[in-house]
């Protein structure tokens, strides 16, 4: 288990497995050759429902939306950190 905390203070644990998934691994190649969609499939496969959950809220602005760009930044922040631990 790894446990992440952003710049930004959202704090989760990765499970290991997160890590070493597949699934994960071909939704960051899809991402990386330009599918922004893609980060959608790895927010669920990195952090499940519970912490898709909690992320969102974290993210969530005044207004009540959640800027896709404040996602990106700290998905892209957890993948650096978990990676770090494992």
């Amino acid at each position: 288990m790894n446990k992440v905390k952003t710049e930004s203070g959202f704090e989760f644990c990765i499970e290991d497995e997160a890590l070493n998934d597949w699934e994960l691994l071909e939704a960051l190649r899809n991402f990386d050759n330009g599918n922004t969609g893609a980060m959608l499939d790895i927010e669920r496969l990195l952090l499940g429902a519970e912490g898709s959950k909690a992320l969102r809220e974290h993210c969530r602005g005044e207004n009540g939306r959640v800027p896709a760009s404040a996602m990106i930044k700290e998905i892209s922040e957890i993948l650096r950190l978990a990676g770090k631990n494992s």
